[in-house]
């Protein structure tokens, strides 16, 4: 009774541990869906970013009319100023960016307040170009959002990292984080993100290899990835080789102390 006893405890002890060994299936990305990857239904239709309160611009007017092209531009030198804006390097930039505040407006010259919030960035230029067809006769407005960041926080490297480009993946993302630690749990990644004024949190198996066709392929401005950690860090078995040596150590151990029981 006593054998079949330890029997079967020495067989839940192992499939325990074998449920917490962390595989290729925990870590590797591009997998097809089943087996507890997710599948996603093709719904990726990249959309052209909507400006949110907060949000930083750089406008740059272009006209004929060199002396209201300085006015509205601020400075004969914003042009030189470019590259710095978009690296943030240079903390005169500030003087040629504009803050949508919480109203959702800017403040520009010669025209005043004007309400971009919820607009495209191609529909922002527009709506400037209406606001100053009574100064100017030949023109065109170029607007750049700048000072654009998303997070990364939990498992891993956090940090606070710029958008480089318009449209970056969830995958170019966390190759400029470093990509995810082994102990990451790449299939419940939790996206924060503001949706028409309202903070939003959806979870996302980064494993499927038809993250391709969802919604959450690519990062918006002030996105927060929450990555949690796998629950087999506790054993922290990440290969055949360590659960070999794990249940070797925890055999050798308790054969040791059943010697020390039985010659007492």
């Amino acid at each position: 009774m006593r054998k079949l006893l330890n029997y079967i405890v020495l067989s839940l002890c192992f499939g325990a541990i074998l449920s917490s060994c962390i595989t290729a299936r925990n870590l590797n990305y591009m997998q097809k869906p089943g087996g507890g990857i997710q599948e996603y239904v093709d719904s990726l239709s990249f959309s052209d970013y909507k400006l949110k309160n907060g949000d930083y611009l750089y406008i740059r007017v272009y006209s004929i009319d060199e002396n209201l092209t300085e006015i509205l531009n601020g400075s004969a030198v914003v042009g030189n100023n470019m590259q710095s804006i978009r690296r943030g390097e240079s903390a005169a930039s500030d003087l040629y960016t504009y803050l949508i505040d919480q109203q959702g407006n800017i403040d520009f010259p010669l025209s005043g307040k004007i309400r971009l919030a919820g607009k495209t960035v191609r529909e922002a230029s527009r709506e400037i170009e209406k606001k100053l067809v009574k100064i100017l006769s030949e023109y065109s407005v170029d607007i750049q959002i700048v000072k654009k960041y998303f997070s990364v926080i939990g498992e891993g490297n956090s940090g606070r990292f710029p958008i480089t480009k318009e449209k970056l993946t969830v995958f170019e993302a966390l190759a400029m984080t470093g990509d995810l630690g082994q102990y990451s749990d790449r299939g419940k990644i939790q996206l924060i993100r503001e949706i028409d004024g309202k903070t939003v949190i959806k979870s996302f198996d980064l494993r499927s290899i038809e993250i391709i066709n969802s919604e959450f392929y690519y990062i918006e401005p002030n996105d927060i990835l929450y990555v949690p950690t796998l629950r087999q860090q506790f054993f922290g078995i990440t290969s055949l080789t360590g659960l070999f040596s794990f249940v070797l150590t925890t055999y050798s151990f308790g054969f040791w102390v059943y010697k020390l029981t039985k010659t007492k």
